[in-house]
């Protein structure tokens, strides 16, 4: 009986250790996080999230705020991309792309990186996407608007930025988008996932 106890325990305990993550675990931990701001005197949440597409099995969520974050700047929308990695040497992640909307007027910002301890979410953007690759994309997105900032009847054309992370340790892209009349849109660079050891490499297109 007691060997029957131990080995149940055993089991038990493996399957604690070894239980599997979901992007919805990080998901909760954004919920749980965004709770705890209050107005002083006051009970309630500012903000509420709310899911909009839900793709668990591929690791992708999409959601939004209500109210919208930085509502008193002007901000009237800000959906938000959550997409959830995993690697061969175990490393268990999501990339996060916030997209801020003025009226009609919508840009991604750059992709932050979260991992999960306690049931808390922890910034590992710097680990992730170091510095160095932030300034190379900027750099491909400015020598992109660079080629394009007239259309062919000598208007200025104007951009938004946009980032798709749309499934789980897929690649992530970076773009432009044109916000005149062609509505063109260009892939500017990408960076690529290493499944092998969870990092990324930046590609220019």
């Amino acid at each position: 009986m007691k060997k029957t106890t131990l080995s149940l325990f055993l089991c038990l305990w493996v399957v604690s250790t070894f239980a599997q993550t979901s992007v919805m675990d990080f998901y909760n931990a954004k919920v749980k996080e965004m709770s705890k701001l209050m107005y002083p005197n006051q009970t309630e949440p500012i903000f509420t999230l709310n899911i909009t597409k839900k793709d668990v099995a591929n690791g992708y969520l999409a959601y939004n705020y209500s109210p919208a974050l930085g509502y008193l700047a002007g901000v009237t929308n800000s959906p938000e991309q959550m997409a959830y990695f995993t690697s061969k040497d175990g490393q268990k992640f999501v990339a996060v792309v916030s997209i801020v909307c003025k009226g009609n007027y919508c840009s991604a910002e750059m992709p932050k990186f979260f991992t999960l301890e306690n049931g808390a979410l922890i910034d590992k953007t710097e680990q992730y996407l170091p510095a160095h690759v932030i300034k190379q994309i900027d750099k491909a997105l400015f020598e992109k608007m660079a080629t394009v900032i007239r259309s062919p009847n000598g208007k200025e054309v104007n951009f938004f930025i946009w980032v798709k992370i749309p499934k789980k340790n897929s690649t992530i892209q970076i773009g432009l988008q044109e916000t005149n009349e062609r509505e063109t849109s260009y892939v500017v660079c990408e960076l690529t996932y290493n499944e092998a050891n969870g990092t990324f490499t930046f590609v220019k297109k």
